[in-house]
């Protein structure tokens, strides 16, 4: 039998139904509890994404992060968001908001849910997030910049795009995810006016097609 292979950069691009593979979009808006200072206090999740299929695999293509603050700093200070992709993510973080319909839309009309197994951010004064199992690694992406007096946007832009032909992509596979964090020695003011939008796009593709691709 020929090798799909040839015809999933267009797939990727556009989404199409082949192979069982299809392109899902999400967005999240994250408020912080007060309680959240860094990622390395107990409770420094800002949000989280886990994947558990076997069968399927998540292809990252694009997403982007906007930072602002509702109401400005009382004292200017830096202000941030870690993106860690984590494995062995075994039991899911626990606390937090469910967002998980807001992360299964398909992109073409007649595409199935998405596969995703769950999505969580940290909204409000008692919604603090707690690690589950996982093993977390170096950031993927980090962003970062000075919170002024004044509201408005602190950080905006497509952190992340992937080009076929060049790039090799962020893959998930069964029982891994990606955590949002502040980081290490970022702070978060008590009046919880730092505020993160988070927009992905990713298709699910059969697990054979990345094994045959990448070899694992």
């Amino acid at each position: 039998m020929s090798s799909p292979l040839p015809c999933y950069p267009n797939l990727f691009r556009y989404g199409q139904k082949l192979g069982g593979a299809y392109k899902s979009t999400g967005s999240i808006s994250i408020t912080p509890t007060s309680s959240i200072t860094s990622n390395g206090s107990t409770n420094g999740i800002l949000g989280s994404i886990r994947w558990t299929n076997t069968d399927y695999a998540i292809v990252l293509q694009s997403f982007a992060i906007q930072l602002l603050s509702a109401t400005g700093y009382t004292t200017a200070a830096p202000a941030g968001l870690a993106v860690f992709k984590v494995t062995g993510y075994t039991a899911a973080d626990t606390g937090g908001t469910d967002v998980l319909s807001a992360f299964t839309t398909p992109s073409l009309t007649g595409m199935p849910a998405s596969r995703v197994a769950s999505a969580s951010v940290c909204v409000g004064a008692t919604a603090a997030m707690t690690a589950g199992t996982r093993t977390i690694a170096n950031p993927m992406y980090a962003v970062g910049a000075w919170a002024g007096t004044t509201p408005g946007i602190i950080q905006a832009g497509s952190q992340y795009q992937l080009s076929w032909d060049n790039d090799e992509p962020i893959i998930l596979l069964a029982n891994e995810g990606i955590e949002y964090q502040i980081p290490y020695g970022y702070t978060i003011p008590a009046a919880k006016n730092f505020m993160a939008n988070i927009f992905s796009s990713w298709v699910e593709v059969p697990r054979e097609i990345i094994y045959e691709r990448y070899g694992i």
